[in-house]
């Protein structure tokens, strides 16, 4: 068996353990308007195997991290270009990216109980990351930035740490029994909405805010639904929705974290085949698909209705 595909049964082997508890199942449709449209068009097909594990942009060109291809890629008009490869050395993957001004910062995360993170210039092609951190005993998943700082999720042991991109220097932002998904992946997806950290528990279906300072941190449970469990990436949409990709059940699912209520905006017949997260640029939405189990690892790019711009 090959490492993409022992990496592969690894990540299905974890995400096959989620506990499917009794939830809340939310409230559907509930005054949802805006949003992208379902018709998405594919951008680049990667190869099998390779899964696409996230995206980011940077003057509006998307990035993708290949989960077990180990590489960072640029997506321009359809072609791509490789910026950076890491390693795997084994049974790690590459997850979450982001970008801080002129650099590119993308996670990895070993099946072993080890993480990483990594920076590249935008501008590079084929180079050698470079290492800014490791976070022992973790699997960082979830990237965010705010104030100069990353802010890092940690699936296994339910945390989040917070790197300062130009020293290193890494610490523990909040650690929460709630954010822990036991044998099952925990906190996934972060993202940051009016100054307040918002984060999917793939376990139990909850999108939750995330509140640190110096005595602790607070974690609030802002909707807990089946139809969220498994969630991956998420990123709130110039509507102020948020959009949950859900991995094993093929959706995209809005959020209002206002009320509450859920609404499905896309799913397998649209092209989705094991999302893993969406990036909002001016008038587009991206989304990648890991295509875990099947269908075709992919960018597409599905336009924003007039009422979200």
């Amino acid at each position: 068996m090959s490492r993409v595909s022992r990496s592969a049964a690894a990540l299905a082997a974890l995400a096959a353990a989620l506990v499917m508890a009794m939830m809340s199942p939310g409230v559907a449709g509930a005054g949802l308007t805006g949003g992208p449209h379902t018709d998405g068009t594919i951008v680049s097909t990667f190869e099998p195997g390779s899964f696409p594990e996230s995206v980011a942009l940077a003057d509006g060109i998307p990035f993708v991290s290949l989960g077990f291809a180990g590489e960072i890629r640029r997506v321009t008009n359809g072609s791509t270009m490789v910026v950076g490869t890491v390693d795997l050395g084994g049974s790690s993957l590459l997850t979450g990216v982001t970008v801080v001004g002129d650099r590119l910062y993308f996670a990895r995360a070993s099946f072993d109980g080890d993480g990483w993170l990594y920076s590249l210039p935008v501008a590079a092609e084929n180079a050698t990351p470079t290492l800014v951190t490791t976070f022992p005993d973790s699997f960082p998943n979830g990237l965010a930035v705010r104030d100069g700082l990353l802010y890092v999720s940690d699936s296994r042991g339910g945390r989040v740490f917070t790197v300062d991109p130009v020293s290193g220097e890494t610490a523990t932002w909040c650690q929460d029994p709630a954010l822990a998904g036991g044998k099952a992946l925990g906190i996934n997806g972060i993202t940051f909405h009016n100054g307040q950290l918002y984060a999917v528990v793939a376990a139990t279906g909850e999108i939750m805010t995330i509140a640190g300072g110096v005595d602790g941190c607070t974690v609030s449970t802002v909707v807990r639904s089946n139809q969220l469990v498994t969630g991956d990436g998420i990123a709130f949409g110039p509507d102020g929705l948020l959009y949950v990709t859900v991995n094993q059940s093929n959706k995209l699912v809005a959020v209002d974290v206002a009320t509450g209520a859920l609404r499905t905006i896309a799913g397998r017949t649209n092209g989705l085949s094991y999302p893993t997260q969406t990036v909002f640029g001016t008038g587009v939405m991206y989304l990648t698909n890991g295509a875990l189990a099947n269908g075709a690892a992919t960018l597409m790019r599905f336009p924003l209705d007039s009422a979200s711009r």
